[in-house]
């Protein structure tokens, strides 16, 4: 079994179909990528973590919009168990057929590469941020590029780094990390858990939405504001699961 896929992250809040080669969504797209394991939940970690550096800026502040108007987004895997270079083609595919936003004209996708690459706009005019290296280098300056990007570590410069993320717990997670947050939460009924480093876990459990606690933390129980969330009909299961709870 090959352990590439590819993904979506889509808006709930905009119901529209939308056909492809390989997939068909039902509401609009904010981002596609490639992946493997866990990487299709990148930026819903990013979100939760607070941490906008660790995804895409434009994907990060769509989520915020989302969750202000009570909605969790869409994370759709598609093209599973495939290989690396399928997987790439199909996320160039649909970039380029639905369009990066701000670069291509009507384009709708937070994506600032057309796959398969991060872009490095560090130090570049504002006409090449966001494209990938081999559309603004020569092919002898890309493939020296790749070679570079290609070498393995040498030794010394492994064992820093296994040292430098041992001392600083880089490699614990949960409660055992040691930027891992304590959360107090009480159930409708009055229970109380202290939830270390695993609110997302716990919400999952719980059938709860962990951005709505997260996002409420220190203001009391959570109920819906109606001037807030004026399609109610559209919240999500776990949204309405987590109302009465209180996150402190």
């Amino acid at each position: 079994m090959l352990p590439y896929y590819n993904y979506a992250y889509l808006d709930p809040s905009s119901p529209a179909k939308t056909e492809t080669e390989k997939i068909c969504f039902l509401f609009n797209p904010l981002y596609i990528g490639k992946g493997k394991h866990k990487r299709c939940f990148h930026a819903a970690i990013a979100l939760e973590e607070g941490k906008q550096i660790l995804t895409n800026k434009l994907l990060y502040v769509d989520l915020k919009r989302l969750l202000r108007k009570g909605f969790e987004p869409v994370i759709l895997k598609f093209n599973e168990d495939t290989s690396n270079e399928d997987a790439l083609s199909v996320e160039s595919a649909i970039i380029e057929l639905l369009g990066r936003r701000g670069i291509e004209n009507n384009g709708i996708l937070c994506n600032r590469a057309l796959g398969g690459e991060i872009p490095d706009t560090s130090g570049l005019p504002s006409a090449l941020r966001g494209k990938k290296m081999k559309d603004h280098l020569s092919s002898e300056d890309y493939k020296i590029y790749l070679e570079k990007m290609s070498r393995p570590k040498k030794t010394g410069a492994i064992k820093k780094m296994v040292q430098k993320r041992t001392e600083n717990g880089s490699y614990k997670s949960g409660a055992e990390h040691q930027r891992a947050r304590t959360f107090i939460i009480i159930s409708p009924t009055g229970v109380s858990t202290k939830v270390v480093g695993g609110l997302k876990a716990f919400c999952e459990t719980n059938n709860l939405s962990w951005q709505t606690l997260f996002n409420n933390r220190g203001n009391g129980i959570i109920k819906v504001d109606r001037s807030k969330y004026k399609n109610t009909a559209r919240l999500s299961e776990r949204f309405w699961n987590t109302v009465g709870w209180e996150c402190r």
